[in-house]
C-alpha cells in the first residue's frame, strides 16, 4: 500500500503532503532558509535543500518515527549526483533503539567526514549555536561542526537541547487542516 500525504499549502507553496508543509514551517521557525523540490535527477525530486551560510543539505522527508526506519531510505540519495550533505526526516524527532547519549536527534545526517568520496549516514542533533547563536545541526559521531555557519569549537559550541519539541509543536499547529471557504462546503 502506498501512503499518500495530505496536500496542504504553506506561504503559497502546494506541498505534496502536510508533513513537508510542516517541516517547511520549522525550517521558518528555526530561521533556515530552504527551497522545495529544488530540481530533478532524472525522476528523483528531493523535498527540499537547506541554503545554509557553510553549504548546502539536502532534505528527504519520511513518515517515520525512527532512525532505524529512516535509514531505509538513504540508498535513493546514495544513488543520487547529489554529492553534499544530506538530511532525512521523520515525523518530528525521531525515537533511537540505541542510547545514543544525546538528545534532540533530528533525523539521519550523511555526511564525509571520514573519507571524502563516502557519504556516512548518522544520527543528527538539532542544537543552537553558542557562537553564531543560529539553530544547527551536527552529526553526533563525527563531525561537531555547526552546519548552519561552520562554527567549530571541538564541542564548547554545542548548546543544550533548544526548544526542538516547541519548534515541532509550533510548526505542527501552524500547519493544520482547514476547511474549504469556497464551493459547496460552506
Amino acid at each position: 500500500m502506498v501512503n499518500h500525504g495530505i496536500p496542504t499549502e504553506y506561504r503559497f507553496i502546494r506541498f505534496r503532503s502536510r508533513l513537508e508543509a510542516t517541516w517547511a514551517r520549522f525550517f521558518d521557525a528555526v530561521g533556515w532558509r530552504w527551497k522545495y523540490e529544488p530540481f530533478d535527477y532524472d525522476g528523483y525530486i528531493p523535498d527540499f535543500v537547506l541554503l545554509f551560510q557553510h553549504g548546502e543539505v539536502l532534505v528527504e522527508i519520511k513518515p517515520a518515527l525512527s532512525l532505524e526506519e529512516l535509514q531505509a531510505h538513504t540508498e535513493k540519495i546514495d544513488r543520487s549526483p547529489w554529492a553534499k550533505e544530506a538530511l532525512i526526516l521523520g515525523v518530528g524527532e525521531v525515537e533511537t533503539s540505541h542510547e545514543t547519549g544525546w538528545d534532540s536527534i533530528l533525523g539521519l545526517l550523511g555526511c564525509y567526514d571520514y573519507n571524502p568520496q563516502e557519504r556516512v549516514w548518522e544520527p543528527g542533533r538539532f542544537f543552537h549555536c553558542k557562537v553564531c547563536g543560529q539553530y544547527s545541526l551536527h552529526a553526533i559521531y563525527g563531525s561537531f561542526h555547526c552546519r548552519a555557519n561552520g562554527c567549530y569549537d571541538g564541542n564548547g559550541h554545542l548548546g543544550m537541547k533548544d526548544s526542538l519539541e516547541k519548534q515541532w509543536a509550533l510548526a505542527q499547529n501552524l500547519v493544520q487542516w482547514a476547511p474549504r471557504l469556497f464551493g459547496s462546503e460552506r
